[in-house]
């Protein structure tokens, strides 16, 4: 194997690209896709990873012609085709990665789209915690208000509330 990685899309060879202290590998001017090896996608996979939105600009060619239903090979392991697979349960994002290194390949925009799935999870955690709140205090501070085993239950679900993140 050489030490050149090649596009799985296009083929062109992939170039380095230096973000956050680790080296993701981008397809410049063609396709416009990522290469990340294990675990390195995680670190950008969030609004909030530092380093996420320098990749979101890689250049591209726009009337390149790309076959989004034919299988990809490993950039990195010789012969090895990759699977193709939702990102996450809300299956909105398919990505390909590889069953070898677990290095994973993402199109030309769809880093943007899973950065802005999780926003969405995130913005959708936050107005169910302000829900449940919004609906449990009144009701907590009711029990309070009673005393005895009904102020011991409101405390006892005040701290599964904080367990849960809810406070």
């Amino acid at each position: 194997m050489s030490s050149a990685l090649h596009c799985p899309v296009c083929a062109r060879k992939l170039q380095p690209h230096p973000v956050a202290g680790l080296t993701i590998d981008a397809c410049h001017g063609g396709c416009g896709g990522l290469w990340f090896d294990n675990f390195e996608l995680a670190k950008f996979d969030e609004p909030q990873d530092s380093g996420g939105e320098e990749l979101l600009d890689i250049p591209f060619d726009p009337f390149l012609k790309i076959d989004y239903r034919r299988r990809r090979h490993c950039p990195k392991c010789e012969d090895m085709p990759m699977r193709r697979h939702f990102f996450s349960r809300a299956r909105r994002v398919e990505v390909d990665s590889c069953p070898n290194c677990g290095g994973v390949w993402l199109d030309c925009g769809e880093l943007a789209r899973i950065r802005h799935e999780a926003a969405d999870a995130a913005e959708l955690k936050r107005l169910t915690h302000a829900f449940a709140l919004s609906s449990a205090r009144p009701l907590l501070a009711g029990m309070r208000a009673e005393g005895g085993a009904a102020a011991r239950q409101a405390a006892t679900l005040g701290r599964v509330f904080k367990f849960m993140g809810i406070h």
